[in-house]
């Protein structure tokens, strides 16, 4: 990471919102009889699936897991891990080691993912701004000691974070339009003694964000 690309977190709300604030401005002077639906950037559901349409993604990131044990919460839930009406979905998928000898192998890798779409039919007002509030409140709950640093060329904005605090790991959130999207990776290596400890922190990061873009790939 680059100290020198990081930004406190009131700079970066302010500069988000001020930008966002000049773009509404031009946007209602010349467009203001134009549903926000009419954008063609504008999402109008969620996803048809959490992490299934995300498979070649998840075979890279669990590696050597991969063909071991797995959980996946979309696949065992009694129920719909999303509701359109309210916008919201998540699920979590896991890969874990069935080798309990091995040292210095990865032995747990996990994923996390949250959906968050604002739509017209849910009455609370201009569904991109409603998504950028949202989207500065994911940051503002991100720890004081973490890092936030912007990620270029994902979605309409985008930022990643690594935590000690719980939920432990490498984060990664974007926003495209009226959605935002928050991906969480973590996981454990057995070392070269036999202990457990975290997986690097760079890779971590590097499996985050390739989550967070394979999600956007596939929107």
């Amino acid at each position: 990471m680059n100290p020198q690309a990081s930004q406190p977190r009131h700079q970066i709300k302010r500069a988000m919102i001020s930008g966002f604030l000049g773009a509404a401005v031009l946007w209602t002077a010349s467009c203001s009889t134009i549903s926000p639906a009419a954008d063609p950037d504008y999402q109008d559901r969620l996803p048809d699936t959490c992490s299934h349409h995300l498979e070649d993604a998840l075979k890279n990131f669990a590696g050597e897991l991969y063909d071991q044990r797995r959980f996946d919460s979309e696949e065992d839930a009694s129920e719909d891990v999303g509701n359109q009406s309210l916008g919201l979905m998540n699920c979590s998928v896991s890969f874990t080691s069935e080798d309990f000898d091995s040292t210095e192998v990865p032995i747990g890798r996990h994923a996390g993912f949250d959906y968050n779409i604002v739509t017209e039919e849910q009455g609370t007002g201009d569904p991109e701004e409603e998504a950028t509030d949202r989207y500065l409140r994911t940051l503002d709950r991100a720890p004081n000691s973490a890092t936030l640093l912007p990620i270029p060329g994902l979605g309409d904005e985008a930022h990643y974070w690594h935590q000690e605090e719980v939920p432990t790991g490498a984060h990664v959130s974007f926003r495209q339009h009226n959605l935002t999207v928050k991906v969480t990776v973590w996981g454990n290596d057995r070392n070269s003694t036999g202990e457990e400890v975290p997986m690097p922190q760079q890779e971590a990061e590097e499996a985050a964000r390739h989550l967070a873009e394979a999600v956007f790939d596939n929107l």
